[in-house]
């Protein structure tokens, strides 16, 4: 049966890019230092309001609103025989990297796109697979956290607080992540953290 066989992998993949956008989306936290899709928790494991926020809450957060227009550009893209995506961990490092990061980026990215599907499309089948290889090598080497990593393993051989907790957490999700899949890999490695920092269990503390 058609539908038996495409629901499951609709759902893992659908699970996968939503992890991966906001993974993106703190990614750009990260860099620009913001706290627009992270969250902060209170002793208790209650949610932090964000700062500034008075009376009642906004309608929708950042990382809702995110969710949201995924899951309406990817309706859109099927009624018109495309196919759906989600916010990429390698082009936001590579774009944020290139100075983007605003709106302009966003736009300039998306026209982009489109220039690529109706104009461009048969020059860019003309690529080698050795070629488009190399740029995916490339990009993923931009986009592997070396300093993080690097960290993690020294604090660990330094046998600081917590250091082996994070190691461990670091190698079970790489793992998983290429043995198993990745939404197995991430979702698994987002628990263990989150058990990690004590937000499981009633034990939360501010990230």
């Amino acid at each position: 049966d058609d539908l038996t066989l495409a629901v499951p992998v609709a759902v893992s993949i659908a699970f996968i890019s939503l992890l991966e956008t906001l993974l993106a989306a703190r990614l750009v936290d990260d860099k620009k230092c913001e706290d627009l899709c992270t969250f902060f928790y209170d002793e208790n494991g209650e949610l932090i309001p964000p700062a500034g926020a008075e009376g009642d809450a906004p309608p929708a957060d950042v990382p809702t609103e995110t969710i949201l227009s995924l899951a309406a550009g990817n309706g859109l893209s099927v009624l018109a025989g495309g196919f759906g995506g989600c916010g990429l961990v390698p082009q936001t490092i590579l774009n944020l990297n290139s100075g983007g990061g605003g709106q302009i980026a966003t736009g300039a990215y998306a026209a982009s796109m489109v220039l690529f599907a109706l104009v461009i499309a048969p020059l860019v089948g003309q690529i080698s697979n050795p070629a488009i290889a190399g740029i995916m090598v490339q990009v993923s080497l931009e986009t592997i956290q070396w300093q993080p990593t690097f960290d993690t393993v020294k604090s660990a051989f330094e046998n600081k607080e917590g250091a082996i907790i994070r190691l461990g957490v670091l190698v079970i999700t790489t793992l998983l992540c290429y043995y198993v899949d990745f939404a197995v890999g991430i979702t698994t490695g987002v628990v263990l953290d989150l058990i990690a920092q004590g937000k499981i269990g009633g034990m939360a503390s501010r990230a």
